[in-house]
């Protein structure tokens, strides 16, 4: 059967993505049962020319009543498709504020599990393809721009990250769009499920996740009344700004490395003379970097406020008191020309 347009598109991507693996990975696609993960199985089915090598993990995250049915209907789609080595894993989601967060370490610690019972030695490079699309993209950088957080919120969603040692997370999809998902699957007859916490188009509703609500209101509303094709600039952004981010986290290690006197787990000391000589961004960057390593065991990310108080030690320095974290301490004693970064021991998570 000829491939239409974007069956052609996404299974490009799929092979672009994985031209570096060799014999020894096994590839694995996360599937949810949705149009965008189902478009991905079809896509990496298609691109993988080596069947053996290629598997699938449904997480049932059982937050949602009927979950365990439609895992098994996605299993089935899945075998329909071609797939031999298709796994459901059931997973139990933390209560926490942040259910997106939870839900995702659970799923991440269900892929680690699945891949360790088939490759208990770890012998084996695997990679997980997940269907994280270009709306997915717009929406990551709407959210970082409302946190008002930095470069590295507005790059998005990365095109690949290291789960563990053998395993990396790929993304070959950030390229394609939502739509292009769901023509697929109907064009290729794969039955695929809705998610109702997505919410639908146009839908103003508080209770959705706040991703679904960018995705129903803020994208249209964007869309309607500043770019249409808004989706897209905001993709490029993620990208160009990905870019610019790689290269300065170059440049924030080359600093830091060069400035750095000492570093245990518990503390890092760095030359005043040496942070000071630097560009003030590559400087707060290093110590925010150096802060939050130290601050940790709070999960509490330092504030610019303190990003800024802690470089006057640096750069304004007239024998100010030592900058109090969550977890850690930060202080220039006078006429010392290092700054001290403690983890104090006796901060509650």
């Amino acid at each position: 059967m000829k491939k239409k347009a974007s069956e052609k598109k996404a299974i490009g991507e799929v092979r672009k993505t994985l031209q570096n693996a060799t014999k020894r990975y096994k590839i694995w696609v996360a599937c949810s049962g949705g149009a965008d993960s189902l478009a991905l199985a079809y896509s990496a089915y298609h691109a993988v020319v080596d069947k053996t090598v290629l598997g699938a993990i449904i997480v049932d995250h059982q937050m949602q009543e009927g979950s365990a049915e439609v895992a098994r209907n996605t299993a089935k789609t899945l075998k329909n498709i071609g797939y031999d080595n298709v796994v459901i894993k059931k997973v139990q989601v933390p209560e926490r504020k942040n259910k997106e967060n939870a839900a995702r370490e659970a799923r991440y610690g269900a892929f680690i599990e699945v891949i360790h019972n088939q490759d208990i030695n770890n012998t084996q490079q695997h990679i997980i393809l997940t269907a994280h699309t270009k709306n997915d993209q717009a929406e990551s950088v709407l959210l970082g721009l409302a946190r008002g957080s930095g470069l590295k919120s507005i790059s998005g969603i990365p095109q690949k990250r290291k789960l563990t040692d053998n395993i990396t997370i790929s993304r070959p999809f950030l390229n394609i769009s939502r739509e292009q998902t769901e023509y697929i699957c109907k064009s290729e007859q794969l039955e695929f499920w809705v998610d109702p916490t997505n919410g639908t188009h146009g839908e103003q509703n508080l209770e959705l996740p706040l991703r679904s609500q960018i995705r129903n209101t803020a994208i249209p509303y964007l869309q309607e009344t500043l770019n249409p094709q808004i989706i897209d600039a905001l993709a490029k952004t993620a990208e160009i700004a990905a870019e610019t981010e790689k290269a300065l986290s170059e440049t924030v290690k080359r600093g830091k490395k060069d400035a750095k006197i000492s570093e245990t787990d518990e503390k890092t000391v760095l030359s005043v003379p040496k942070l000071a000589s630097l560009s003030p961004a590559i400087r707060k960057r290093i110590i925010k970097e150096c802060a939050d390593r130290v601050n940790m065991s709070t999960k509490q990310a330092t504030t610019k406020k303190q990003v800024d108080s802690i470089g006057n030690l640096v750069t304004n320095w007239h024998g100010q008191k030592p900058i109090v974290l969550a977890g850690a301490v930060v202080f220039r004693e006078t006429g010392n020309k290092e700054i001290v970064f403690l983890k104090n021991p006796n901060a509650q998570n």
